[in-house]
């Protein structure tokens, strides 16, 4: 039982840093689409 606890915890770890990353790379693609939106108009 405590080896699935260790395991379900190291798989949310997993994640949050996934999502993180994901976060990130997503927030500076839209600053950049949006500079580009700006410098257009």
């Amino acid at each position: 039982m405590a080896i699935a606890v260790l395991i379900v915890a190291f798989l949310g770890v997993l994640m949050w840093f996934a999502f993180q990353n994901l976060w990130t790379q997503a927030e500076a693609d839209i600053s950049g689409n949006v500079n580009q939106i700006g410098a257009a108009g």
